[in-house]
């Protein structure tokens, strides 16, 4: 992602760049009648690609277009300066951990962000597994052990809403997520949160406190430890863009992820490292014939 005062400009492939503009627009109370209230927030103009340029999507014909494009051209040419550089340091150095319910260390990532202020207020701390329309993941564990899908099942047969029903049941009730500022080496120093008691507040954990895949791969039961482990080997693709992984850790999930070829194509250029460059290499060959003989 870039930044300006304009706007940003976000990418989750490196060659789709999509344009966000900051933008302040009316809020007019229920049936049009009084004051508009004003907010702020970002209007999405379009996707800017090298090879085919920026492609303006349709906006408010209350808007001037020229309020569009011409922020729009100024983070365009941010990108075309700065593309060739991904995948880019992480920014972010906060962030907001679900704690476990017995010793009230990190279970699941909920958020992070670069700005203090944005560690205030937060109210929703359910651990989600997916957006809300990606119901894609398919574990095999639930498929093949009917009666463990069942535990975990609470008025859904998707297998996403059954992982988020463990983890979000891990953290117990009423849910503790704190956030933690991360240093360069990955440490963490434990901050404010939703209810968490003063006593966590100051405390300092090692880089390897913090799971490394998002989400805590090790459980004691071992059917959890298989679904979590198919989870993980979903997002695999996605996860090898995560800057701090050890090398041993990324050439595990390089293996894995190369059964999933297109999505590799699509993530590989935000890679901050490859270990099996030949694998990797494989994976996208076979991902380039597939888009071929469509």
């Amino acid at each position: 992602m870039l930044e300006t005062g304009d706007g940003r400009v976000v990418t989750s492939d490196g060659v789709n760049w999509q344009v966000q503009l900051w933008r302040a627009h009316q809020s007019f109370p229920w049936g049009g009648m009084g004051t508009p209230e004003i907010r702020w927030g970002y209007l999405v103009a379009g996707v800017w690609r090298r090879d085919i340029g920026f492609e303006r999507f349709p906006v408010d014909p209350l808007i001037d277009v020229a309020e569009i494009e011409t922020p729009a051209r100024k983070l365009i040419e941010n990108v075309q300066r700065h593309c060739e550089a991904v995948p880019f340091a992480p920014a972010d150095h906060f962030e907001l951990w679900l704690l476990d319910h017995e010793a009230h260390l990190p279970l699941a990532l909920l958020a992070s962000t670069r700005e203090p202020s944005h560690c205030e207020g937060v109210s929703d701390v359910c651990w989600r597994a997916s957006l809300p329309r990606d119901l894609s993941f398919e574990s095999n564990t639930l498929k093949h052990d009917e009666d463990f899908a069942r535990q975990l099942y609470r008025g859904s047969t998707y297998h996403r809403d059954a992982i988020a029903a463990f983890v979000n049941r891990g953290a117990g009730k009423p849910p503790v997520a704190q956030w933690f500022e991360r240093d360069p080496q990955g440490c963490g120093t434990g901050m404010g949160g939703v209810r968490v008691d003063e006593s966590l507040i100051g405390r300092h954990f090692s880089r390897d406190m913090f799971p490394e895949l998002l989400v805590r791969a090790h459980w004691p039961d071992p059917r959890v430890q298989a679904l979590v482990h198919d989870y993980h080997l979903w997002q695999a693709p996605l996860l090898l863009t995560l800057p701090g992984l050890s090398r041993t850790t990324r050439a595990f999930w390089e293996s894995l992820a190369s059964t999933q070829a297109e999505a590799v194509l699509r993530h590989y250029r935000l890679y901050p490292e490859i270990v099996d460059k030949q694998m990797v290499d494989a994976a996208l060959v076979e991902a380039q014939l597939r888009r071929a003989a469509r």
